[in-house]
């Protein structure tokens, strides 16, 4: 299997490029990661572990920032959710799951 190098994962770049990261750089990262997490929810499905250390990003070659959502393992139908385990790093797991209610999937 090939995959595409997608740099590295979005906290270690704002960490190291926080003086040149402006709001549009943020609006336009905002955009990415919202855009890959409609096309997971489009699929009836929810990702069990999303992070901001999840999220890989790098600048292509002609300037243009690209994200992708990684740790994909844990991604799961709606429907086939394991409820009897939580998975995450606790500052990011989902709120439902802290109250001990399934997770949902964002409308």
């Amino acid at each position: 299997m090939v995959f595409e190098h997608a740099g590295e994962n979005f906290n270690n770049y704002l960490n190291k490029n926080c003086e040149n990261f402006n709001w549009l750089n943020g609006i336009k990262a905002l955009h990415g990661i919202i855009e890959g997490l409609n096309e997971i929810h489009q699929k009836h499905m929810v990702h069990q572990i999303f992070h901001i250390g999840n999220i890989l990003f790098r600048i292509n070659s002609y300037g243009y920032s690209m994200l992708r959502i990684s740790d994909m393992e844990l991604c799961r139908k709606i429907d086939d959710i394991d409820e009897t385990n939580i998975y995450g790093v606790m500052p990011y797991v989902a709120p439902e799951i802290l109250k001990g209610n399934p997770y949902t999937q964002a409308l």
